[in-house]
């Protein structure tokens, strides 16, 4: 009977360890995705700041570029924008339209209105830079954090995914 009484106590002690550790991985991991989550909305965010200024731009270009050239050609690039970020290409799309307003700039010689605009849009990109490093940082940091034993038995019992990062 003493035996049995010691058998109860060493498995609850075992399960309370488990549950205890099963708990704590849970919550750390959640963390870790959390931020990644964050991080990934302060991204867009920014993408969508550059949204608002290419499309001031579109704007302020209609007013002086009676051929509708350039207003044609950003109109593509920003629609591809937003969508640039949520597949492979990304990098490529922004790259594209980056160029685009390099060159805007360097055909624009007299309205102040735009060359502000293209600042603007120039400081977003700085701004871009820093949470795309946030974010890869962010879920680098997850994806090694649920690789590890025994954060990958949680992440696997609760289906936390490995995230991708931006190229």
């Amino acid at each position: 009977m003493k035996h049995k009484k010691l058998l109860i106590i060493f498995v609850l002690i075992i399960a309370i360890v488990l549950a205890y550790l099963l708990i704590t991985g849970y919550t750390k991991i959640n963390k870790y995705k959390l931020n990644v989550d964050n991080d990934y909305s302060n991204l867009v965010t920014v993408i969508e700041e550059k949204e608002v200024i290419v499309n001031k731009i579109i704007d302020e270009l209609k007013v002086i570029d009676k051929n509708n050239t350039y207003i044609k050609e950003l109109k593509k690039d920003i629609s591809n924008l937003g969508e640039s970020y949520k597949v492979e290409n990304k990098t490529k799309y922004n790259k594209e339209l980056d160029n685009k307003i390099n060159n805007l700039e360097k055909e624009i010689k007299d309205n102040d209105t735009i060359k502000n605009l293209i600042k603007d849009y120039k400081k977003k990109n700085t701004k871009l830079d820093k949470k795309i490093i946030n974010y890869n940082n962010s879920v680098t940091k997850y994806n090694n954090y649920i690789s590890k034993f025994p954060n990958n038995i949680i992440s696997f019992i609760f289906r936390f995914k490995k995230e991708s990062t931006y190229n």
